[in-house]
């Protein structure tokens, strides 16, 4: 995954690239995920993971995060290994009531072992650049 080196303040805050790494045990998912930044915006982050036919996975919030890189392992409450699951991430600015909805990316996964220290691919989504769509 590559970094952001500076904000670019004449692009919008959003989501850039999301990868998960599950790990061995099939418990736990190593999630990565990288922000376009803008300056004096620290959005909100919230996780979801889930059996797309089960039960619920989990869940992680952030609130008014203030780094263009996340890096969190999530574990999951009762794991199918090679079942298909959903990630949902949502993305707001402030507070209720007057939260700004910004972006919400979903993609599914198989629960399967994916070896980050050896090369392996994550599941994830590499979101488009707006500037080149």
């Amino acid at each position: 995954m590559s970094t952001i080196s500076l904000v670019q303040p004449d692009e919008p805050l959003r989501i850039q690239k999301i990868l998960i790494f599950p790990y061995p045990d099939l418990k736990r998912l190593w999630f990565r995920m990288q922000l376009q930044a803008q300056p004096n915006q620290q959005p909100n982050i919230d996780i979801d993971v889930a059996a797309v036919d089960g039960p619920a996975g989990n869940s992680l919030a952030f609130v008014a995060y203030d780094d263009t890189y996340l890096d969190a392992t999530i574990h999951l409450k009762e794991p199918h290994p090679g079942s298909l699951y959903q990630c949902v991430v949502d993305l707001s600015l402030g507070l209720p009531p007057d939260m700004e909805h910004v972006e919400q990316v979903k993609f599914e996964f198989p629960l399967e072992f994916r070896d980050a220290e050896n090369g392996a691919d994550g599941f994830g989504y590499d979101c488009p650049d707006p500037v080149s769509a």
